[in-house]
């Protein structure tokens, strides 16, 4: 368990039940963690740059939890070449008028890392919740803002804020179980209440390989999950 999460302190009545690492980026370093316990549902970024550590929060109340989608994928988004590529072309062509336009070949160039930062697989968790109009957590293939400088400033660790990277970042070691089971962990904890701590507080975190020899149907590349409350 990371430092972060060590550190992270629980309500009264509160238990932990799981944490997964959900996202994960080389550089700069940056983790997400999806921490799920019997009231709320967090997720927490940490990243440590050459400016120093930096911690990000974002939760909802798991009673509030009205719907989740999760993706899991295994192949890369060859989209985001032709766009880079596309990109590039109108950039130079701009830049014969603006010389000083070249400096905008840093977006590609991003564009180019990510693709190849993701180490073919891709995540995308959406969790929706009623009294609320975005959504409390979202992370992986999503626009998590932050501007282009600030993004190329991260990639360098030279920002002070890295933790926002672990939301745009690739799947981390616990990605696939995640997406698999998330479903039923808040289902459960939403109609058992403190039962389900006993349940899956005891229900070892199984890896890719254990789900895929359990249920052969989960090997597939692409594995969106759907619930929502009855």
């Amino acid at each position: 368990m990371s430092n972060t999460l060590d550190a992270l302190i629980l309500s009264e009545n509160e238990t932990l039940i799981r944490f997964y690492e959900a996202s994960a980026l080389q550089r700069p370093k940056a983790t997400g963690y999806l921490v799920a316990t019997n009231r709320r549902l967090m997720f927490i970024g940490e990243s440590t740059g050459v400016i120093g550590q930096s911690v990000m929060h974002r939760e909802v109340n798991i009673d509030h939890i009205t719907g989740l989608y999760a993706y899991y994928d295994t192949g890369k988004n060859f989209g985001k070449l032709v766009f880079a590529a596309i990109l590039t072309i109108f950039i130079i062509i701009l830049s014969f008028a603006f010389p000083a336009f070249l400096v905008l070949l840093a977006w590609p160039a991003f564009i180019l890392y990510q693709f190849f930062q993701y180490r073919n697989a891709q995540i995308q968790v959406n969790i929706t919740a009623d009294g609320t109009q975005n959504s409390p957590i979202a992370f992986g293939e999503v626009d998590a803002g932050g501007g282009l400088m600030n993004r190329l400033m991260s990639m360098f660790g030279a920002s002070g804020n890295n933790a926002w990277m672990s939301v745009v970042a690739g799947p981390g070691r616990d990605a696939y179980t995640l997406v698999h089971e998330l479903g039923a962990l808040v289902l459960d904890i939403q109609t058992l209440g403190d039962h389900a701590v006993d349940k899956w507080s005891q229900k070892p975190l199984a890896s890719k390989t254990t789900l895929e020899t359990e249920n052969p149907s989960a090997s597939q590349s692409e594995v969106p999950v759907n619930f929502f409350n009855p």
